[in-house]
């Protein structure tokens, strides 16, 4: 990004590995990581990936996009502010079939997220992809999408599941009751994520682990989204729990017992359940 400022044109560059990493080299559990295959073969709902800016949102994204061209022959449409990541999907032997990402850049290919996602609908995908969910409008539009009947995949600065679910349901203001009940039927899995200093990390070599908490759908999580039922973060903590998921505790604490992290770092790290 280049800016002008009172010493200058200052330029700030953002350095990306083009080598994608697969879906299994991310560092999810596990148990997790299979959930997650699972959901990405649903038709249609909505996959959420949030977290603050540098938390490797944009590489588990790509990483669930590359899956799905890997083993699926389907069309992707993907919107992104900008364009970060170039997809090759892969003619698989003994098929005729074959997968298809039309990739596209808001203000450039298309004039904003919710303009390129209203075209994406036009455009026969069975999944679409939005590289930063920013406001109320596209969140709007991006909920309505899943209800047509495809697989929404996009990424939202939140760093917790329930920081997630309350700006999604606050920011449609006196729509909040349609909103929940349209993400009651589409809600299909959040992750929230961030990269921690690692144990083995150094000035030479700087590396970083994944934390992460995870929520899938289940019926209990509908119901309570759908009856408009309070949810304070330690109620959802059950709720994810009880979805095969991990808290983000939880997953910090699995990362200190397996010496990935720094136990002091990880206890700074901690969020308060209340």
């Amino acid at each position: 990004i280049l800016v002008n400022t009172l010493n200058g044109p200052e330029l700030t560059v953002r350095v990306l590995d083009r080598n994608l990493l697969a879906l299994e080299s991310l560092g999810l559990q596990t148990p997790h990581y299979e959930q997650i295959v699972a959901t990405l073969k649903k038709s249609k709902g909505l996959i959420l990936v949030t977290g603050p800016t540098g938390a490797g949102k944009s590489t588990t994204l790509a990483a669930m996009i590359q899956h799905l061209i890997d083993n699926y022959p389907y069309h992707v449409v993907s919107l992104e502010d900008p364009v970060e990541f170039i997809y090759k999907p892969q003619i698989r032997e003994n098929s005729s079939a074959y997968s298809m990402v039309s990739q596209r850049s808001v203000g450039v290919d298309c004039q904003s997220y919710e303009h390129g996602l209203l075209d994406a609908l036009r455009m026969k995908p069975e999944v679409i992809m939005i590289g930063e969910i920013r406001d109320s409008d596209t969140m709007r539009t991006v909920i309505t999408a899943a209800e047509t009947g495809h697989l929404i995949i996009g990424t939202m600065h939140a760093s917790t599941v329930y920081q997630a679910i309350d700006r999604i349901i606050t920011q449609a203001g006196t729509d909040a009751r349609i909103i929940r009940q349209m993400l009651a039927n589409n809600l299909l899995c959040i992750v929230a994520q961030n990269l921690l200093p690692a144990a083995d990390s150094n000035e030479t070599t700087p590396q970083r682990a994944l934390c992460y908490e995870a929520l899938f759908r289940t019926p209990e999580l509908s119901r309570t989204l759908y009856n408009n039922d309070q949810m304070k973060p330690a109620a959802l903590g059950d709720l994810i729990t009880a979805s095969g998921g991990i808290t983000w505790n939880k997953c910090i604490e699995g990362l200190i017992a397996a010496n990935k992290i720094h136990r002091e770092d990880g206890e700074a790290l901690k969020t308060l359940d209340t």
